[in-house]
């Protein structure tokens, strides 16, 4: 089971296995693939936590011109905010690489 990197400023612990079959610890920082998790799990979050309270779902009865709107507009705060975590969690994570330290290249 592979886990996702939460935190883009810190690296994470990753066994590499070697040619000979040993097994080496090395200090990976987050991917872009788990800068991808986060923001979308984090865009959902805002999605529903900023724009679906503020802005009022059209109910019933309303028409379908109002119905488009609210989704275009969601939509589109979807893409914005996905690109900026993104970014953010991006820009983190080089942040973060600045700190490992690179180790000397050993066979096991």
């Amino acid at each position: 089971m592979k886990q996702i990197h939460f935190v883009p400023w810190k690296t994470k612990l990753v066994f590499k296995a070697g040619k000979k079959g040993g097994v080496t610890p090395v200090e990976e920082p987050m991917t872009w693939v788990d800068a991808a998790k986060v923001a979308a799990i984090l865009c959902l979050v805002e999605f529903f936590g900023e724009y679906a309270m503020q802005s009022t779902f059209p109910w019933p009865g309303c028409t379908l011109m109002a119905l488009q709107i609210w989704c275009v507009q969601g939509a589109f705060f979807l893409l914005r905010k996905f690109t900026l975590l993104f970014a953010t969690l991006t820009g983190l994570t080089l942040l973060g690489t600045a700190t490992i330290k690179k180790p000397k290249k050993t066979e096991d």
